[in-house]
């Protein structure tokens, strides 16, 4: 998960970006929505502006630490939030990018752009990632404007 090794320098508040570490050692910056810069301006509030990872651990009694985010913590966290929602089944943290990249794909963006967004070297990487349903493609199949038999057969006549 890229995210726990986000430092607060690594936030470009004013072009929503951040710059994220990736396998390998690489760099890759990523957009953020509007809404996602409103949660995080509201958490940076709580967390203040000082530098050090953007997502630190949590203490007890809700106090915040000065190291980074575990994988661990983050994949806890989530869980606990999913069962607050009462998300069935509970949400991994590759679920959320499973979810990204089904959206991305859904809303018609070019699955080079996704592959791109996710840091993903290989299109075929992408497409694994693609959780749209099948339903979701029987509806498009349906929406084809293809002739049916009552057609060609008008058609002979």
């Amino acid at each position: 998960s890229e995210l726990v090794h986000v430092e607060l320098a690594d936030l470009d508040r004013r072009h929503r970006t951040v710059g994220l570490w990736v396998k390998g050692g690489g760099r890759r910056t990523a957009s953020l929505h509007v809404g996602t810069m409103e949660h995080l301006e509201y958490w940076l509030d709580l967390r203040g502006d000082g530098a050090g990872p953007l997502f630190p651990s949590l203490r007890k009694g809700g106090y915040i630490g000065d190291q980074s985010m575990s994988d661990h913590q983050y994949w806890k966290m989530l869980h606990q939030r999913s069962e607050e929602a009462e998300v069935d089944p509970v949400i991994s943290p590759h679920d959320l990018r499973r979810w990204y990249v089904s959206s991305l794909l859904d809303e018609g963006v070019d699955v080079f752009q996704v592959m791109r967004s996710v840091g993903h070297k290989r299109v075929d990487t992408t497409f694994r990632y693609d959780r749209r349903s099948q339903n979701r493609l029987r509806d498009i199949v349906d929406g084809l404007n293809l002739p049916g038999l009552v057609d060609l057969e008008r058609d002979e006549d």
